[in-house]
């Protein structure tokens, strides 16, 4: 029997390509793919993502732990190939790095890996800004608080709007409160002059 596409949808990457690899026909279901579970940095290749032109959810698996869980690891080979990765997504709507079972918090999580994973944000943060990510609206990732070097406002002049309402709803942020609610009016007014000028929210 030809596996569906949907259970596809819950495999590991390269579980998915080994169940769609016993025919033409399987691997064709690839196509169709909307999900990807990245578990290891090997699968953050070009070449193997573009076998999934149609994914709109990627759950990049970059940490391992919690800081109420004891002992935490970080994919470092990951954090630094995903961003790149990921811009052959050209339908990417939400991006999981942080589950219930594996997330940060800045300040909790040790400064070795807290580098990484700033580094992390800030090269998403830098793809979004190129425009490379055009259809990212989400990114969920873990409670960041600066402990280092302050990255705050380039999260917040880069991530999507659903995160920019999250950082003023939240208050996780080294800005202050007023500060964020300005980058959402910025942003409102943005909004509108490109309606104006287009005609459509798209």
């Amino acid at each position: 029997l030809q596996c569906s596409y949907s259970v596809l949808e819950h495999l590991d990457l390269e579980d998915a390509l080994s169940a769609s690899a016993s025919s033409g026909n399987d691997r064709r279901l690839l196509a169709h793919v909307q999900r990807a579970n990245l578990t290891f940095a090997s699968y953050c290749k070009a070449e193997l993502l573009r076998l999934l032109p149609q994914v709109r959810v990627v759950r990049a698996r970059v940490f391992a732990g919690s800081p109420s869980g004891g002992a935490q690891s970080l994919d470092v080979d990951m954090v630094w190939r995903l961003p790149f990765a990921l811009t052959v997504l050209p339908l990417l709507e939400i991006l999981i790095l942080s589950t219930e079972d594996d997330w940060w918090q800045i300040g909790d999580t040790p400064k070795r890996l807290t580098d990484e994973l700033d580094c992390l944000l800030r090269s998403l943060a830098g793809a979004l800004r190129a425009g490379v990510l055009p259809s990212l609206r989400w990114i969920e990732h873990g409670i960041h608080v600066c402990k280092n070097r302050c990255i705050c406002q380039e999260l917040v002049y880069s991530f999507p709007a659903a995160n920019l309402f999250h950082f003023v709803a939240e208050h996780g942020l080294c800005m202050d409160r007023w500060a964020l609610t300005d980058c959402l009016f910025v942003f409102a007014v943005g909004c509108y002059f490109w309606w104006w000028w287009c005609g459509c929210w798209c």
